[in-house]
């Protein structure tokens, strides 16, 4: 590993990563009596940290299968504190290189700066721990353009100030040209119109591109416990839909 520093560096980083705590990883694959199954154990004390600080030590439960439908032919739900996660990585990172974690520091500070939030204090900490990501075909989806994210929120007010921020700036980005130059609105104009959609009492954002060739209209709608986002308006419609119904979820089966 490049000689007696590359060797300090590697163990360094080694147990910056938690990985001087693993034990054994385990993993068994065949058939049950319903289908087929891989599953993996990762063995560490309950001291272990770095990245298996990342994985939270409270299981998924049933209730948190209830914002996937239970037609879904693609599911994924996982239990993920992003704050947590957030300041590991930063200890991680402080413990490889302090230096990087003084100019990882800096960094986030302009960016926050120029932003106007601040990605742990606002973003992070208004999000919940569940994330769920589904494809449903009873609700029109067809895999990669049906699928649905919903993000479990702890902290209605601050998720709102930061997506109108977000949209903002994404506004911004795409059509800042429009408004600083008069002369470009023309017929074959590049723009990005943000559009919203009242739909059982919540508010859908989607995106609709004028003279670009997307195949999606991004939509998204954030709900006094929930930030859903999908590909199409259509996908986020049908969710509210759905859960609006009580129908079945991956929860109820």
């Amino acid at each position: 590993m490049g000689g007696q520093d590359g060797g300090q560096m590697f163990n360094t980083v080694v147990k910056a990563l938690g990985g001087d705590k693993l034990t054994h990883i385990a993993s068994v694959t065949g058939f049950d009596n319903k289908g087929f199954v891989t599953k993996s154990k990762v063995a560490v004390p309950k001291d272990a940290s770095g990245l298996f600080k990342l994985i939270s030590d409270k299981p998924l439960a049933a209730a948190d299968l209830s914002d996937i439908p239970a037609d879904a032919d693609l599911a994924m739900a996982l239990r993920l504190d992003s704050g947590a996660i957030f300041d590991e990585l930063r200890k991680v990172i402080g413990a490889i290189d302090t230096d990087a974690l003084e100019e990882f520091d800096e960094e986030l500070a302009d960016t926050e700066e120029e932003i106007g939030f601040s990605v742990r204090k606002d973003l992070l900490a208004s999000l919940g721990d569940v994330v769920s990501i589904y494809n449903s075909p009873g609700q029109g989806g067809l895999i990669i353009t049906g699928l649905t994210g919903v993000v479990r929120v702890k902290d209605h007010a601050k998720a709102k100030d930061v997506l109108a921020k977000i949209v903002k700036l994404t506004d911004e980005e795409f059509n800042g040209h429009l408004r600083n130059n008069n002369n470009n609105r023309r017929w074959g104009r590049r723009e990005y119109q943000f559009k919203s959609i009242d739909f059982q009492g919540e508010k859908i954002t989607y995106i609709n591109p004028i003279g670009d060739d997307w195949v999606v209209a991004p939509a998204w709608c954030l709900t006094k416990d929930r930030f859903i986002i999908a590909p199409y308006p259509q996908m986020v419609k049908a969710y509210l839909m759905h859960q609006k119904k009580a129908g079945p979820t991956l929860a109820t089966v």
